[in-house]
């Protein structure tokens, strides 16, 4: 899918981050939002099937970090790895 997301763009350079955090506290995040619960165990095994596979240029872990953390580390991570 991501390669379809690419080649639409055209001639741009497409880097895929995905932010990740632990299968507990993805569970107790969709709790705490109160919105559409009966999908957690959904969730958390896309969750799972996600953390085996090898699509994203970066994988940045958000458990207990702030956004602004989160965004520090994915501008840095993709600067270095675009030197």
């Amino acid at each position: 899918m991501a390669k379809r997301y690419a080649d639409a763009l055209g001639d741009v350079t497409l880097t895929l981050c995905r932010l990740r955090v632990g299968h507990a506290e993805l569970r107790a995040r969709i709790e705490r939002r109160g919105s559409l619960t009966h999908l957690a165990d959904t969730n958390v095994r896309e969750a799972a099937e996600l953390d085996r596979a090898d699509f994203a240029d970066l994988c940045v872990e958000t458990g207990d970090r702030t956004p602004a953390e989160i965004a520090r580390e994915v501008a840095e991570r993709w600067l270095r790895a675009a030197r």
